[in-house]
């Protein structure tokens, strides 16, 4: 029996945050954290709270797609899911993209934003898609999955200057009600969670570097007000919601809509 939690965008902010939550709530028995750069700052902190986890650490950039495949596919091959009982994927990586109104794009920014979309949509697809068919080739009666997308408000409200943004959150949320409906019945339950305004270093950007002075204004607000979200606050309400696993598939849920 294997309880496994795999957290995209691990190695600072909220993914991390969401790692250490779930350490303290002993929610895994294997940890595999999944980022850009180091995650090794994250793996000192499972450690410390669950004496007897396993952790271990992998370096991929979701923007590089035509590697992206294979590089999940060698990560879920080492995992041994024939074993597993309950498998928690978390994609929190993501990016803001540029903040500008939509008119000022330029002809030469257009190859920033595929980036952009790939990084933060195409990546979502693929690993689900790598995720599906590993457990479909590797059948376990009673196995728990869930599949997590890191939403955000965004996916559901416009933001001036947020097209990019708001376009790949919303992509994210669709996908994962769509593997809500093809898995019905197959032990496979998705879930769009959406942390609130939270006080990272994407919140910084976006008070520093938004072209929309009114939306500069209003998160500069909340950060002069003390009202923007703990990372750790978020993170342990994510799992508990997640250890209590009564979540409807494919819902959109939101911080503040949890008690």
């Amino acid at each position: 029996m294997t309880k496994i939690v795999v957290i995209t965008g691990a190695s600072r902010g909220f993914g991390q945050e969401v790692a250490l939550a779930a350490a303290d709530a002993g929610l895994s028995e294997r940890y595999v954290l999944v980022s850009r750069s180091s995650s090794a700052s994250t793996a000192e902190g499972i450690a410390k709270r669950q004496k007897n986890a396993k952790v271990e650490a992998n370096l991929i950039d979701f923007a590089e797609i035509d590697q992206l495949e294979g590089k999940l596919q060698g990560i879920l091959e080492a995992l041994d899911l024939a074993s597993c009982t309950s498998l928690t994927w978390i994609n929190n990586h993501g990016s803001l993209g540029p903040l500008q109104s939509l008119e000022d794009f330029t002809a030469a920014q257009i190859s920033q934003i595929k980036l952009e979309i790939d990084a933060n949509v195409t990546s979502v697809l693929v690993a689900s898609a790598v995720l599906l068919r590993a457990l479909k080739a590797s059948p376990k009666e009673g196995r728990r999955v869930q599949l997590v997308n890191v939403s955000s408000l965004a996916a559901v409200k416009p933001f001036v200057a947020w097209g990019v943004y708001c376009a790949g959150k919303a992509a994210r949320d669709m996908v994962s009600a769509v593997v809500a409906e093809e898995c019905k019945g197959a032990g496979v339950r998705t879930l769009n969670y959406a942390p609130g305004p939270l006080d990272t270093d994407m919140q910084r950007e976006i008070r520093e570097g938004c072209a929309h002075e009114a939306t500069r204004e209003h998160f500069s607000s909340l950060h002069q007000e003390g009202k923007l979200v703990s990372p750790a606050q978020s993170a342990s309400k994510l799992v508990a919601l997640l250890a209590d696993d009564t979540f409807e598939s494919g819902q959109h849920v939101d911080y503040f809509d949890l008690k």
